[in-house]
């Protein structure tokens, strides 16, 4: 957590603190968060803290308990297939924007970013599949604001379902050659060969969420 050090409104800047620690799992699912110590940690008083919880709430990332109090709450497959549905959609949409106008510049951005020039292990190959980025970068450059928007949105959620994700062994390398095929679509100027593997990657996604899921629940149930 981070005390404040820009002008942003105590409520935003506890908002995005407690948001950003959720995705990470610094904050666990299903904990309980203590206003006093969320108050201490982000310099704030506690009535800018209530506005941002109400707001993390009201978007589904906190959970109300009668007579407990207010929890992280805790990712359900049925959580990641709704997600996926809206993203299968929304991510043939920017694909077809973009592929048509994409520069060969921008493609060669690209793929330094998100694709490595040689094989890498597990562990050295995250910061070419985290975060979701290249999907955010495909989408901010096909020109739509509130497709971008959208994504934006889904994107947090896929961040914070993608931490069981890539503990599935071997996800993190799929994803960079999936990632790999269909930018060689774009850049054949392939729209539907483009479409038809961002598809496959998808459902792939959706499997390694799934199964991280399981896995989540594998380790709760061996320390119980």
């Amino acid at each position: 957590m981070k005390k404040l050090i820009q002008p942003l409104p105590y409520k935003d800047h506890a908002y995005e603190e407690i948001k950003k620690a959720i995705i990470a799992h610094d904050i666990l699912e299903g904990s309980l968060l203590s206003e006093r110590a969320l108050s201490e940690q982000l310099g704030i008083s506690r009535t800018p803290l209530r506005e941002a919880i109400h707001r993390l709430e009201v978007e589904g990332w906190v959970t109300a308990l009668p007579r407990k109090g207010v929890a992280v709450a805790t990712i359900h497959a049925q959580d990641v297939h709704d997600v996926m549905q809206i993203r299968k959609v929304n991510e043939q949409l920017v694909l077809e924007l973009i592929t048509p106008v994409i520069t060969i510049e921008q493609l060669a951005v690209l793929r330094q970013q998100f694709i490595p020039p040689e094989p890498l292990d597990d562990e050295s190959i995250q910061p070419f599949v985290g975060g979701d980025k290249v999907h955010i970068q495909l989408a901010e450059l096909c020109g739509n604001r509130r497709l971008l928007q959208l994504l934006q949105n889904l994107s947090a959620q896929m961040q914070w379902f993608g931490y069981w994700a890539l503990k599935v062994n071997g996800r993190a390398q799929e994803v960079v050659h999936e990632h790999g095929q269909i930018l060689d679509a774009i850049e054949e100027r392939d729209i539907r060969s483009a479409q038809r593997l961002a598809s496959v990657h998808l459902d792939h996604t959706e499997t390694a969420l799934l199964q991280g899921l399981k896995l989540r629940d594998h380790e709760a149930t061996e320390l119980v």
